[in-house]
């Protein structure tokens, strides 16, 4: 895939300027970046502090696919930042967190939101994945609640990168994922998210706004990204919407 840089000082958020360029017809590989967000979100609308000294940027994708299968995108994204983290930093500590996190130990250095647009036959006209890198952000700036759940990948682990040096090796690694993905389906993709997860095979708790709807055991994924669940009475359930909280020690 060839990549077409926009870069910007400062934006309301990457995702609604790729949103913009998309509607206006931009081509596959087109890379909003900047340096700070003022308006930065994950899911459900949570804001996402988007201070100078992180990565912010989303890429805009057309790919030919059912509607269905867009959530793999969260799942191979997840997987090709997660090798270009734990390559650049040398560590296996960086782990994903399903649906979109990925953690340092238990504090989360990156969150990915994947958005799609459907034309008027309900196909999928593009798909614009936001990602956000906790580089260099500077913790001590932080609100308070995002002190506590998040980390900076320079400063706990003492290793010195550029966010410039970092995204050329994600986009790098995005490519070739992307091309795996398209070429072989998800099977592939899957047997290294597994490998890198951190979610399968805990104790979570399905949240919804907030609100806890269904616990147990984390025991695989489906083939649309879709956490299958089975609680301590045995029954099970699969969710493609909300997310967890993983209950570390059960």
């Amino acid at each position: 895939m060839q990549f077409q840089l926009q870069k910007y000082s400062s934006v309301d958020s990457t995702n609604a300027v790729a949103h913009r360029m998309a509607e206006q017809g931009a081509e596959e590989g087109i890379v909003v970046v900047a340096d700070r967000q003022t308006g930065g979100h994950g899911r459900m609308q949570r804001v996402w502090s988007s201070p100078v000294g992180g990565l912010w940027f989303s890429l805009i994708l057309r790919p030919q696919i059912d509607p269905r299968y867009v959530a793999q995108i969260t799942l191979l994204a997840g997987v090709a930042v997660a090798k270009t983290l734990r390559n650049l930093y040398q560590t296996d500590e960086i782990r994903i967190k399903w649906p979109n996190d990925l953690l340092l130990k238990d504090k989360k250095v990156t969150g990915i939101l994947a958005e799609m647009q459907l034309t008027e036959k309900q196909d999928v006209d593009y798909v614009i994945v936001g990602i956000g890198v906790n580089v260099d952000s500077p913790m001590d700036d932080m609100p308070e609640e995002v002190k506590a759940k998040a980390a900076s990948l320079n400063r706990s682990l003492c290793k010195f990168y550029s966010c410039e040096t970092v995204l050329e090796a994600i986009l790098k690694e995005f490519s070739k994922t992307y091309q795996m993905w398209q070429q072989n389906g998800k099977d592939a993709v899957l047997s290294l998210w597994k490998k890198m997860n951190c979610t399968l095979g805990k104790m979570v708790v399905v949240l919804d706004e907030d609100k806890e709807i269904f616990s147990g055991t984390a025991m695989d994924l489906d083939a649309e990204g879709a956490l299958l669940i089975k609680n301590e009475a045995g029954q099970e359930a699969s969710f493609n919407f909300g997310e967890i909280s993983i209950q570390y020690g059960k």
